[in-house]
C-alpha cells in the first residue's frame, strides 16, 4: 500500500506538522483575536439587555402596584360616595354626625361581606 511506504512516509509527517502549524500560526494571529472581539461584543449586548429587561419588569410592577392602589382608592370612595347619598335619601331628619355613623357602620357590614364572599 502506497501510504504506509517507507520511503515517503516521514515526508508526509513532516509536511502534515507545517502545514498543521501554518494554520495554527494564522488562526492564532487572525481568526482568534475576530472572534474574540465579537463574542465579547455579543456579551457585552447580552448584558445591557438583561439590565434593560429587569428595568422594565420593576417598572412593569410599579405600575401594576401604582394602578391597583388606585383602582381600590377609586372604588372605596365610590363606595363611600353612593352609601351617603343612599343614606340622605334614606334618612333625611338624621343629622350630619349621625349619619356618618351609620354610613361606617354599613361599609364595615359590606366589607365583612364582600370578604366573606371572597
Amino acid at each position: 500500500m502506497p501510504q504506509f511506504d517507507k520511503i515517503t512516509f516521514f515526508n508526509q509527517i513532516f509536511w502534515l506538522m507545517v502545514l498543521f502549524l501554518c494554520f495554527y500560526l494564522i488562526f492564532l494571529q487572525k481568526l482568534l483575536p475576530q472572534i474574540s472581539v465579537v463574542l465579547k461584543a455579543r456579551f457585552k449586548k447580552l448584558i445591557r439587555s438583561t439590565r434593560f429587561a429587569k428595568e422594565l419588569i420593576l417598572e412593569k410592577q410599579n405600575i401594576s402596584r401604582a394602578s391597583a392602589q388606585i383602582t381600590q382608592k377609586v372604588a372605596d370612595s365610590s363606595r363611600i360616595a353612593l352609601l351617603s347619598k343612599l343614606f340622605v335619601l334614606n334618612h333625611p331628619q338624621k343629622s350630619l354626625p349621625t349619619l356618618k355613623k351609620l354610613l361606617f357602620l354599613y361599609a364595615g357590614r359590606l366589607l365583612e361581606t364582600s370578604i366573606k364572599t371572597i
